[in-house]
């Protein structure tokens, strides 16, 4: 997907793996948006670690991907990006959601214990954008 996004967008944000630890630094996003300018924004960064990873660190990989959403967020809204587009995770499904899973079930479960701090946080990005939304009278995330 992101040699895709290479050959159709004219800069990028950052990419996984590459230097992804610049989204915690508030300044360099908004430094790098002012720079590419982009009409339509990816977040597809963040650390996650699979289920070992998850009961290891899972305060820093909520608070991780916490400040990533707040600093790309926040800031893709206020540069006017026309598009924001979220990944979030499975780990935000409910665990025992009925399958096929239905958008409207996302919120009616408790989550995997073993991910419980990731999906948190993921499920935070994803409210942030609909609150914006909800707030701005838009249809940008």
């Amino acid at each position: 997907m992101l040699r895709r996004l290479r050959a159709k967008t004219v800069g990028l944000l950052s990419a996984p793996g590459e230097k992804e630890n610049q989204l915690l630094d508030r300044a360099w996003v908004a430094d790098r948006l002012a720079v590419v300018k982009p009409d339509v924004l990816f977040l597809a960064g963040g650390p996650s670690g699979g289920i070992l990873e998850n009961q290891r660190k899972p305060g820093d990989l909520l608070t991780v991907n916490l400040a990533m959403e707040l600093n790309v967020l926040q800031l893709a809204r206020r540069s006017r990006a026309r598009r924001v587009v979220y990944f979030g995770s499975s780990c935000i499904c409910p665990r025992e959601a009925a399958q096929p899973m239905k958008e409207s079930a996302l919120w009616g479960g408790p989550l995997e214990p073993t991910s419980r701090a990731y999906a948190v946080a993921k499920l935070t990005g994803l409210e942030m954008g609909l609150a914006f939304d909800r707030q701005d009278g838009t249809r940008r995330f």
